[in-house]
């Protein structure tokens, strides 16, 4: 038998981590992008790289909303730049 994988956050944990954030995650989308297509688009792109990011889900509460707050503005100008508009 082989061990298993040590992981920063369990799948349950990690799933209940970004349910918490994702509505501040979008709503800091939404402050930026004042539209409510591009605002989800935006948090979406967010939440993934939340999800894939080992120092966001084994941070505290904080820094897990720090950092929720960096990537929602990074892909709130990220879907701006890339002309998603309506």
């Amino acid at each position: 038998m082989t061990a298993a994988k040590a992981t920063p956050a369990m799948p349950d944990a990690r799933i209940e981590t970004l349910r918490r954030l994702e509505d501040f995650c979008y709503q800091v989308a939404h402050y930026i992008l004042c539209d409510d297509g591009l605002a989800a688009e935006a948090a979406k792109r967010a939440l993934l790289e939340a999800g894939r990011t080992p120092a966001f889900l084994a941070g505290a509460a904080e820094a897990q909303r720090e950092l929720m707050k960096r990537f929602a503005v990074k892909h709130s100008f990220a879907v701006k730049q890339n002309g998603q508009t309506r």
